[in-house]
């Protein structure tokens, strides 16, 4: 292979990690999930015991965070205004070990008033991995980033009051398939 043809092979190798790969990635990410595994599993948070709705959307993050929370917030916003949706409580869990900043209502009331926000206790932050699944760091610095899963998990309520994961969506998902999933609880 002459000197030419290995810079070819590179440069389209390169292009293919830097825009192929990530397209593909979307593509696959923004699909619903149901067929992951933990679809259909039964789940308790003591937080959903008095839950005014059958169909409970969950996300988890962190005040403070730079990229990822605030977009998928500004996503559930979105779709909290959406009149033909089925009635819907959406919960942002801030998975922070500790409140020094705003409060977690707080926080997610400053993208609507139609999400709640709690804060994750240690025996949340343990019901959160080994119920949904959920990874992120524990060790972190009050202006460092915390790594963590970042889905939409949607719960329905069975007619014997328990709650299932019944779909699990990447945060990359539009409105539409948030949506779509949402009239499938019905």
């Amino acid at each position: 292979m002459n000197l030419s043809t290995r810079k070819i092979t590179v440069i389209a190798l390169s292009l293919f990690l830097v825009i192929g790969l990530p397209i593909l990635l979307l593509f696959l990410s923004n699909t619903i999930s149901s067929e992951h595994p933990r679809v259909g599993k039964e789940i308790h948070f003591p937080f959903l015991d008095n839950a005014d709705s059958e169909i409970q959307i969950l996300f988890i993050g962190f005040v403070g965070c730079e990229s990822v929370c605030p977009s998928s917030l500004a996503k559930l916003a979105t779709i909290a205004k959406i009149e033909d949706i089925p009635p819907f409580e959406a919960t942002f869990i801030d998975i922070r070990s500790n409140e020094e900043w705003v409060t977690a209502n707080e926080y997610a009331q400053n993208f609507s008033f139609a999400i709640r926000g709690i804060h994750a206790d240690s025996e949340l932050r343990s019901l959160l991995r080994k119920n949904l699944g959920v990874h992120f760091s524990e060790y972190y610095t009050r202006l460092s980033q915390i790594r963590h899963s970042d889905d939409f998990f949607v719960l329905k309520k069975t007619s014997q009051n328990t709650w299932i994961i019944a779909d699990i969506l990447s945060n990359n998902s539009s409105i539409d398939t948030i949506n779509k999933s949402l009239k499938r609880q019905l």
